[in-house]
Parts: C-alpha cells; sequence; structure tokens
C-alpha cells in the first residue's frame, strides 16, 4: 500500500482577521505544494521523515488514545503537529490505533521556505494547514476510510477541527479550504465558528496581482493571541475596527465578483487602512515598517499594496489592473533590496492517488479503487 497526496499553499487576498467574526474573506491557493507519502514501513514500526525540517526518521508506536510514543523526544517537540492529527483523528473516530497498520511517512513542506543565511525561513504560504490536509488525508486513506472525504464539506469542518486542536482552538481555517478545495475561493464562518461556505470564485483576468516577502516570517499566533487579550480591555474599538474590515471585505468581495477591478482596488487599499488601525488598537505592528515601505514603494508607481495574511512580516500583495505598472512596481521593490516571490494560482487542491499492493485492512472501503482527491486539471491562473 502507497499513499500519495498533495495539498497547496495559500494567500489571502481580502479579508483578514474579520473573517474571524464571521466576514466574507477571499483567498487563493498557490502552487507551493505540502506532499506526504505513505508506504508500507520495512520493520512494521512506525517513522516520520520531515525532510529540510528536522532529521529522521523519527520512529514511534500508538498509544490508546493515539498519541505518539517517540522513541527520540526531539520529536515531539517538532512535529507536534503529527501527534494532534494522530489524536484528533482517533477521537473523531476515524482511526483505531489498535488496528493501524505501521507506515513510514514522509512529510515534505520544503516548498514553504526559502533559504537565507540563517537557514530555511517560512515565507507564511500555509504550510501547517497544507501539512494538515494532505497528512490527514493521506491517513484517512491509508485506512480505508475514504467515506470520510465526502462530501467535501463535511471533511473541511473536520479538518477545521483537527487544526484549532493544535492551534489552542484559534484559526479560521481560510488556509486550510484553500488547501483543501484549490482555486479563489469566498470564505466565511458561521456564528458559531463554523464554516458556513468555501465557494469558488473568478479572478478578472484584468487583475495582476505579485507577491512580494517582506524577509521575515510573521508570528500569527502572537497576534491572535494579542488580538484576543486586547478584545478583553479594548472590546469596543477592536469590534468596531473589525466590522469595519469586514465591510470593507464585503465591498470587495462583490466587486471581485461582479469583475469590477477599480472597486476591488479600493477595497484593498482601505483594508490595508483598516489592518493599521486593528494594530494600533491592539498595540501590535500589523503595518510594520517594512509593509509600510513597501506600501509607499507600491504607491509610487501606482499600484494598490496590502499585507497577506496576519501582516507584521511574511507576504505582501502588489495589485493592479495594468502589467506595466505591476512589472515597475516589483522592479522597485527588488531595487529596494525585497524579494518577490514566483507563485501561481493552484486550481487543483488535495490531489494524490493510493495505490493498493496488499490485501486491505479491517476498516478498508470497498470504493476505495476510486480517486475522490484526483487532481483538476486546469490552467493556472496568471498571477
Amino acid at each position: 500500500m502507497k499513499v500519495r497526496l498533495s495539498a497547496p499553499g495559500k494567500l489571502v487576498l481580502l479579508g483578514e482577521y474579520s473573517v474571524l467574526f464571521g466576514h466574507p474573506a477571499l483567498v487563493t491557493a498557490v502552487d507551493r505544494r505540502a506532499r506526504v507519502t505513505l508506504r508500507e514501513a520495512p520493520d512494521r514500526v512506525f517513522q516520520v521523515t520531515a525532510p529540510g525540517v528536522v532529521e529522521g526518521p523519527f520512529r514511534f508506536d500508538l498509544a490508546e488514545d493515539g498519541a505518539p510514543r517517540w522513541t527520540d523526544d526531539e520529536a515531539s517537540q517538532r512535529l507536534g503537529l503529527v501527534e494532534t492529527i494522530l489524536s484528533s483523528m482517533t477521537a473523531a473516530g476515524i482511526l483505531a490505533p489498535s488496528e493501524l497498520p505501521p507506515f513510514s511517512a514522509t512529510l515534505d513542506t520544503s516548498r514553504f521556505f526559502r533559504s537565507t543565511a540563517n537557514g530555511p525561513t517560512k515565507l507564511g504560504l500555509g504550510s501547517s494547514a497544507a501539512l494538515t490536509v494532505s497528512f490527514a488525508s493521506a491517513i484517512a486513506r491509508w485506512v480505508g476510510r475514504d467515506e470520510f472525504l465526502h462530501p467535501t464539506m463535511r471533511w473541511l469542518r473536520q479538518l477545521l477541527r483537527l487544526h484549532r486542536d493544535h492551534q489552542r482552538g484559534r484559526g479560521s481555517g481560510i488556509d486550510l479550504a484553500a488547501a483543501l478545495l484549490g482555486g479563489t475561493l469566498l470564505y466565511q464562518l458561521d456564528k458559531d465558528g463554523d464554516v458556513l461556505r468555501a465557494e469558488p470564485v473568478r479572478l478578472p483576468s484584468d487583475l495582476v496581482v505579485r507577491f512580494v516577502w517582506t524577509g521575515h516570517g510573521a508570528d500569527t499566533g502572537s497576534f491572535l493571541d494579542r488580538l484576543s487579550a486586547r478584545m478583553a480591555t479594548n472590546r469596543d474599538g477592536i469590534s468596531r475596527t473589525l466590522d469595519e474590515l469586514g465591510a470593507i471585505a464585503a465591498a470587495g468581495v462583490a466587486a471581485l465578483t461582479e469583475a469590477r477591478v477599480d472597486d476591488f482596488l479600493e477595497a484593498a487599499d482601505a483594508s490595508c487602512d483598516g489592518m493599521d488601525r486593528l494594530g494600533r488598537e491592539c498595540g501590535m505592528a500589523i503595518l510594520s515598517g517594512v509593509h509600510r515601505d513597501l506600501r509607499r514603494l507600491a504607491t509610487e508607481s501606482g499600484v494598490t499594496y496590502k499585507p497577506s495574511g496576519a501582516g507584521g512580516g511574511d507576504i505582501g500583495l502588489l495589485l493592479t489592473d495594468d502589467p506595466g505598472r505591476a512589472a515597475a512596481a516589483a522592479e522597485s521593490v527588488r531595487r529596494a533590496g525585497v524579494a518577490t516571490v514566483d507563485v501561481a494560482s493552484d486550481p487543483g487542491g488535495l490531489s494524490g492517488r493510493a495505490i493498493r499492493t496488499t490485501r486491505p485492512g479491517p476498516w478498508a472501503n470497498r470504493r476505495a479503487g476510486a480517486d475522490p482527491a484526483a487532481r483538476l486539471d486546469a490552467a493556472p491562473h496568471p498571477l
């Protein structure tokens, strides 16, 4: 038995922070993929390798609750997401540890990092979510529980619960939706914090998007912690700003779906201002110094700029309807010593296959010959 699955990363186009409070947001999947391979363990002992992230392989067996019992203490510190997924899938009834055939897993997220003088640095493209989608889906297929992958929205809601277990209950799941479904999505939570919709939208052909990397990663978790803490002391001010950001995002979503690029660019510019206000309300540098410098350079080239994601660092967006201006803005930031990031929209979402070479285990799905995660063949949008 061999299972190979992959899932794309993401970049948020509009709706950061306000998406956590039920407002709509836009996200696009990008062609940096987390790749997971499960194969039969040669010595019947579970093992995990994560190239470029931790040395390995790390070996383990499973407790009754699905928690790995590692033979190396470093693994528990470095592979916490693996622990959470296995434990949470056991709690959800997807796994029975005593019946799980041992596997050798390769978890490759190397495309989500950039080499620097200080070693590999995350670009901020949603590696954790892409790995959650691909690894959890691969595990479900490994034990023949393909039915859990359908319908897709039910699986997305289950993945959100798994990922929140790893994030101490936080996170919107917008990155999970991009990884599972691919393409560009309108995403929104309901009043209970569950997924309300994750609907495909088409990027207008005259919208040009370029990506720049600020040179350092952002700690999204600490920003969310800060937001939560400040909500307790400044709820009115922060709620007002989040509502403003939500209204801006809603206007931008409507503009995008109606191919009103000028109005979408106006919403993106207003969103950048709103993120700056939210940062001041919370006492955190969402619009950090490097983001401010990049926005100034973009404005000088006649291009709209905003951070993508939590801000502080990671990725920024150059947005325009003029390819010439986009090229000029990209060249301007390169001259300033800031790297552009070469990515394209990925329409495929979760993809891959399972190759069964042995007799199915006790939970094998009789429909396992089908490939519900088959890649969607489509040309990438030229971002």
